[in-house]
């Protein structure tokens, strides 16, 4: 069973309002509401929560193509790691959910020491036959709240997304597994008005190229020169901000074109956030 601080751990990584909606609190911070869901609910629907507003949480995401259509023989746990809280297989596709248990090594000070502190971990992968998805909550734990002030030295994560991306792609053996080119999707969200940049970085002939516009120009809407090089260019890290109106719940959102990744740095909601934008991207990919 786990301890409460683990299940409020979990919880923290949630936004407030998703917490209120979902458990219908109506307490008036965060704290009291976790404390108020800890105390009446089962750490079953906790975890049932967590696996079904994961999408909700701030996260990185990382999309790779591959070429296996053999989803009945993959792996039942690609992470082998003791805290698989669900996996589901259709015909379709195959994931598993974790709630993995990350530690940080903290050194402190007067007196020096090593300690470790653990954090629940939410991670998500989804195979399909031709893709692969990865979903990492962004993990941002305060130590200073932890400890008397002044004594953490440093805090070292023992785990990282691309050891846990290697073994998963160790484990399912995919074929030809590459990042997903997401050029063609970005730039034709970019080409509608749906999302312009204020900040960007390309791919010249002989070189990498950032660009960051001042105040609150955008690349498309304020440099037309600019916007117009760009349209044959591979795409790197560029942050783009929502321009297509709608009630879309997230107002920018980062993405490495090339790459495959995204990272949505903000909560937001189900169907208006954060897999909207995604789905909006391989639809026109």
């Amino acid at each position: 069973m786990p301890d409460n601080e683990q299940l409020r751990r979990l919880l923290s990584l949630y936004s407030t309002q998703k917490l209120s909606h979902h458990f219908q609190s109506q307490r008036k911070t965060k704290d009291s509401m976790i404390q108020e869901i800890i105390e009446t609910y089962t750490p079953e629907d906790i975890y049932n929560f967590a696996y079904t507003q994961h999408a909700t949480t701030k996260h990185h995401l990382h999309l790779l193509s591959h070429e296996t259509s053999r989803l009945a023989e993959l792996s039942t746990d690609p992470l082998d790691l003791p805290a698989l809280a669900r996996s589901e297989r259709t015909a379709s596709q195959v994931s598993w959910f974790y709630l993995l248990e990350v530690e940080y090594e903290v050194v402190l000070r007067e007196p020096l020491e090593v300690t470790t502190v653990t954090f629940p971990w939410p991670v998500f992968i989804r195979c399909t036959p031709n893709l692969l998805m990865l979903r990492f909550t962004i993990l941002e734990p305060s130590m200073a709240s932890r400890f008397d002030s002044g004594r953490i030295v440093k805090a070292t994560k023992r785990l990282d997304e691309a050891a846990l991306q290697a073994t998963a792609l160790r484990s399912l053996d995919l074929a030809n597994v590459a990042p997903l080119d997401l050029n063609r999707g970005v730039k034709s969200l970019w080409v509608e008005g749906m999302i312009d940049a204020p900040k960007i970085q390309w791919k010249k002939a002989r070189a990498t190229t950032r660009q960051t516009m001042d105040g609150t120009y955008l690349v498309k809407r304020d440099d037309p020169d600019l916007y117009q090089e760009l349209t044959d260019k591979p795409l790197f890290e560029a942050l783009f901000s929502w321009t297509g109106g709608g009630n879309l719940s997230l107002e920018h959102f980062t993405v490495d074109a090339t790459g495959g990744t995204l990272r949505f740095s903000t909560f937001s909601d189900l169907d208006t956030g954060a897999e909207y934008v995604v789905r909006e991207i391989l639809e026109r990919n």
